[in-house]
């Protein structure tokens, strides 16, 4: 998912940058408008920055694509360019000014997956414990370490529960659990 949203707003940047370059192109040309492979990829790079704007929610960017692609191709005349990319690239540009990018390094991002950190026979085996799992290494990946403990005591706590129930062999609401719960509980292991 980092991956991805890296992607993205590497994407946008890319986009921008076609964008100035055709309103660039747009500065010396006095009559004419935007057409063929040109106009192909602005629009393309149009659909791919709007793809990219919902993925990493900038909704007023998209409206802005929204507005751009709707223009007929009549309207993408050189002299209109520069006016047209230059207030689609402030509204992105501010919108990404109001987003939190976080970095995380390359060394602890593997935390940060949802792929299952204590291997697949733990996973299959304390399917209860997967999202605690998962939560502590995305807080081990982000250096929130007490987050990271307060999750891998729960991971315990399905250990633990699990370790109770093969010592008894019952379940939670059974009658024979009440009795046995009220006796000693049995020597295992010499303890």
């Amino acid at each position: 998912m980092l991956q991805q949203y890296a992607a993205g707003f590497y994407q946008v940047g890319l986009s921008l940058g076609v964008f100035d370059v055709a309103a660039n192109q747009g500065e010396h040309a006095l009559i004419g408008r935007l057409r063929g492979d040109a106009l192909q990829r602005v629009i393309d790079s149009l659909k791919i920055t709007r793809t990219w704007c919902v993925a990493v929610g900038l909704q007023t960017s998209v409206a802005g694509i929204d507005y751009v692609l709707a223009l007929p191709e009549q309207q993408f005349k050189y002299k209109a360019l520069k006016g047209i990319f230059g207030d689609l690239r402030r509204r992105i540009e501010d919108e990404l000014s109001t987003v939190l990018l976080m970095h995380v390094p390359s060394q602890v991002a593997g935390y940060y997956d949802d792929a299952p950190l204590f291997g697949e026979a733990v996973a299959l085996k304390f399917g209860d414990a997967v999202t605690d799992i998962q939560e502590a290494g995305k807080c081990f990946a982000l250096a929130r370490y007490t987050a990271c403990v307060f999750h891998l005591m729960r991971v315990m706590e399905h250990s633990v529960q699990y370790l109770g129930k093969q010592i008894y062999q019952l379940e939670p609401g059974d009658k024979k659990a009440k009795e046995t719960n009220s006796r000693k509980p049995p020597r295992i292991l010499g303890w």
